[in-house]
């Protein structure tokens, strides 16, 4: 009894260290640089209607991103999957009150760190308490991971109940009456579906894999939770779904105009859509059929027409267009600002190596999982964007076992006593994070170098500084996610309207026109010159050019000396 004590109070104090770890070097970018290069999402904007006005809306029907009053009047409901995660970002609004963005990165944060505590109590429960302490250093090191709470609105509850998941389904496969662990690891795997519909990826591995495997009773306590949840909060809602148009041209005109962050993969912006769609598709297509783009640029062009539901995509174009995402997805397996290079892709193969030797079963899980994940991603769903996230524990595992196996090769190799063996753990263990922090160097370097939020910020203290209504539309020259952060900072009704738009506009003498459609009375973030063009021809206010200057908040010398980390 005594010794178990012993044991729990190791590891909560050992868990507890992790948690404060990780918070702290997850949010350092953001202490010792003086903000946050975060990224804000529709996710977490549709959070805060959610809490303000209860509907699930941004956009009204002309693709104005609305102040939070005129939901209610105008919005019209969003197609958006990935529903639950705004659905608990509204209630946790509601319980502790609508955060800044500065709160809403480390209220992120919290969340990823509480996931990481989960992770490591399944590697407890699996392995050691030493694989554990290494791969919770290893997770919270990782390139992906660190910037990850960073991407407000997208991994948050997707990573968590993934969590939960794998430590009912692993206690649950192992008890020899498990089944209602097993029934809540199937409850945490449609929830964390439920946020991130590109979860969905893993079931059909898993229900093969558990098929293969004769556990047969397993699978049917894990998928009926399932199928219950999704045939009750989803199914009836599979027509209303923006991921839809994945799978098929035959979608509602409605539906396809329902969210610009869905057709600006295409269209450059609402006015386009709306006025100009023909022309601009005859002109793509045209460019297509001519070859009148590079290979990379045309495949793209084809992935996104057929993901945005407007065309269809023939045997031959699926599979290269296949190819050459599988091979992106593969070749991140060995990026050095993803994952820290070809060194820890070799820890990786020796952690695989290990796991066979050790755990047959979780070797085969692991295999299976990501190698039909990057086949899904590649040839079926036709996605490039960086899924390392979505098998994080994984990698930070096999990293882990890697590193021990390697310094076992090390050990026997010199016959080294206990005492060398300790510390040539330490000493690897340390090259290995170093490396990890100089990758993030790098890494981080480049997040606040790309980072608009120093000028979206400028330009939100220009908008309250007028008295702007919430009727009056303003036409911003920004990308979707700093128009995202600019709603989200402001609560003002804003529009996209792209320079080389108001440039046609201009030239055909339709601008004042195309701004009435949309209720335009203010311009923001053109360059001076155009600003000036947009006022001579239009009734509007610029309220600032992109020639505004941001501040750039000071940062100490001894923050400098402490986190050499961003630039």
């Amino acid at each position: 009894m005594k010794n178990i004590k012993n044991k729990f109070l190791i590891n909560s104090i050992f868990l507890l260290a992790v948690f404060i770890l990780a918070v702290c070097v997850w949010y350092s970018p953001a202490l010792f640089k003086g903000y946050p290069a975060y990224t804000m999402t529709i996710n977490a904007l549709m959070g805060r209607n959610v809490h303000l006005t209860g509907l699930y809306s941004v956009e009204n029907d002309f693709n104005v991103f609305l102040a939070s009053d005129l939901i209610k009047e105008q919005g019209h409901i969003s197609i958006y999957g990935n529903k639950l995660t705004s659905l608990l970002y509204g209630k946790i609004f509601t319980l502790i009150g609508l955060s800044g963005v500065d709160n809403l990165v480390l209220l992120s944060v919290f969340i990823h760190a509480l996931t990481l505590l989960i992770f490591t109590g399944v590697v407890l429960y699996l392995f050691r308490l030493k694989t554990a302490v290494i791969f919770s250093l290893i997770y919270i090191f990782l390139p992906f991971n660190w910037y990850l709470p960073y991407h407000l609105g997208t991994y948050e509850f997707v990573l968590f109940f993934l969590a939960l998941f794998f430590l009912f389904y692993f206690y649950g496969i192992r008890q020899k009456n498990g089944y209602i662990y097993l029934i809540m690891a199937g409850a945490s795997l449609a929830l964390s579906c439920l946020s991130r519909e590109a979860l969905l990826l893993i079931v059909p591995f898993l229900l093969l894999f558990l098929w293969f495997e004769k556990q047969k009773k397993q699978l049917f306590y894990i998928f009926i939770p399932f199928i219950i949840i999704f045939a009750i909060f989803w199914l009836p809602n599979i027509t209303h779904n923006s991921y839809l148009q994945l799978f098929t041209t035959h979608v509602s005109e409605e539906n396809k105009s329902a969210d610009f962050g869905f057709y600006g993969h295409v269209y450059p912006d609402p006015y386009t859509y709306h006025f100009k769609q023909e022309e601009f598709l005859t002109n793509l297509k045209n460019k297509i059929d001519n070859n009148e783009m590079v290979l990379m640029a045309e495949i793209d062009r084809i992935r996104e027409l057929k993901n945005m539901g407007i065309a269809d995509i023939s045997l031959f174009d699926r599979i290269r267009t296949g190819l050459m995402f599988s091979s992106r997805h593969v070749f991140r397996f060995a990026s050095l600002e993803d994952i820290g290079g070809p060194f820890i892709l070799l820890l990786i193969l020796l952690g695989l190596y290990s796991l066979r030797q050790k755990n047959r079963y979780l070797y085969q899980f692991f295999v299976y999982w990501i190698f039909s994940t990057v086949f899904l991603l590649a040839f079926v769903v036709l996605a490039g964007r960086n899924h390392l996230m979505d098998f994080g524990w994984a990698i930070a595992l096999l990293i882990s076992l890697g590193l021990m196996f390697l310094a076992k090769l090390i050990s026997d190799y010199f016959n080294l006593e206990k005492k060398k063996q300790v510390f040539l753990y330490i000493a690897l263990l340390f090259i290995i994070l170093y490396h990890l922090v100089l990758v993030n160097h790098v890494a981080w370097s480049r997040v606040y170098d790309d980072s608009s939020n120093l000028m979206v910020q400028s330009y939100s203290q220009e908008v309250k500084k007028m008295d702007i209504a919430d009727k009056d539309v303003i036409a911003v020259g920004l990308d979707s996610g700093a128009i995202y952060n600019l709603n989200y900072i402001t609560n003002k009704s804003m529009v996209i309207f792209r320079p080389e738009t108001i440039k046609n506009l201009l030239e055909e003498n339709k601008l004042d026109w195309a701004f009435e459609q949309f209720g335009i009375k203010y311009i923001l973030g053109y360059s001076d010159e155009l600003s000036e063009e947009i006022i001579n021809q239009a009734d509007v206010v610029n309220v600032a050019s992109d020639s505004l200057e941001p501040v750039i908040p000071e940062m100490s010398r001894n923050k400098g000396w402490l986190m050499n980390l961003v630039n």
